[in-house]
């Protein structure tokens, strides 16, 4: 086996030391030196630095990640709240004005909010506050009268069902033309029942050429309309009440499928139903424009 040899000179010339050790050892003796020399210069608690970095990075990637998810979240709920605030203020103007409760009506008040500052959290109570109002309001007016017997305040169609065409101008189904829509269409299997949205009297059943099987129903200062029934169950003359059955879903006349076409006019004119829904229709709707019904 290899061995070198190191010789000690002392100083003052004292006597010469000779010290032989294997080659291995000397090797192995020469590696820690070097080391040492390295964990001095070059200190190994870097890489471990460099680990816990990476992983805050990481986490931090993810936390803005999730932030961001939860940002575009928090600005649809915005939005949605604002079109519900929207639509209530519109339902509580239009029942506001087809009826006045006690001999001194409560005037119309600003509510003076800026909506576009509110927070999500802020407009979510103030919608279930104006929910709140409207529901007391009604309760407390319906335990006095039947004024809302007489206001088509529900949908014709209970339960989910789907809402194909609007009120407004839309495109004609068979035409591909713009045109006025005078009611909105519910889309709901044929046979479903359809009830009428307040009392009043049946004044016409007819089988018109293009709107099907349609019924007038006579509440006083409203006037409801059925078209495109399946069947219908009252004749000219009855008396209905608000959630009475009248017909059925249907296809008759011009129609691509299954549905109902329900209109309310008001001292004349036709009027969007989905302003008198309350507290809103019980659907999940879509937007005009695909599938649309006539």
């Amino acid at each position: 086996m290899k061995k070198k040899t190191i010789l000690i000179v002392p100083p003052q010339g004292s006597e010469v030391k000779a010290i032989r050790i294997r080659l291995s050892v000397a090797v192995a003796f020469s590696v820690l030196v070097m080391i040492g020399f390295a964990g001095y210069f070059i200190p190994f608690n870097s890489f471990t630095l460099n680990v816990v970095e990476q992983n805050q990075k990481k986490n931090l990637s993810d936390q803005n990640k999730s932030l961001l998810q939860r940002i575009n979240s928090t600005l649809k709920l915005t939005n949605n709240l604002k079109d519900q605030v929207a639509r209530l203020e519109e339902k509580r103007l239009a029942i506001s004005k087809s009826t006045t409760v006690g001999d001194h009506p409560e005037p119309q008040k600003k509510t003076g909010i800026d909506f576009s500052r509110l927070q999500a959290d802020e407009m979510l109570v103030y919608v279930e506050s104006q929910e709140l109002k409207l529901k007391s309001f009604i309760e407390s007016t319906e335990e006095r009268s039947n004024v809302f017997e007489r206001i088509p305040v529900i949908s014709p169609v209970s339960g989910s069902q789907m809402i194909s065409r609007r009120f407004g101008s839309s495109r004609d189904p068979f035409s591909e033309n713009l045109k006025w829509h005078n009611g909105i269409d519910f889309v709901a299997p044929e046979g479903y029942p359809v009830i009428a949205t307040a009392s009043g009297t049946v004044t016409r059943v007819e089988n018109h050429p293009v709107w099907g099987k349609r019924i007038y129903v006579d509440h006083g200062e409203f006037r409801t309309i059925y078209a495109h029934l399946g069947k219908t169950g009252v004749a000219k003359g009855k008396k209905v009440n608000k959630g009475d059955e009248i017909g059925t879903i249907g296809m008759s006349g011009l129609s691509t499928g299954p549905h109902i076409h329900y209109e309310i006019w008001r001292n004349g004119s036709a009027v969007n139903p989905e302003d008198y829904f309350f507290p809103d229709i019980e659907s999940a709707s879509l937007e005009a424009g695909s599938g649309n019904n006539l």
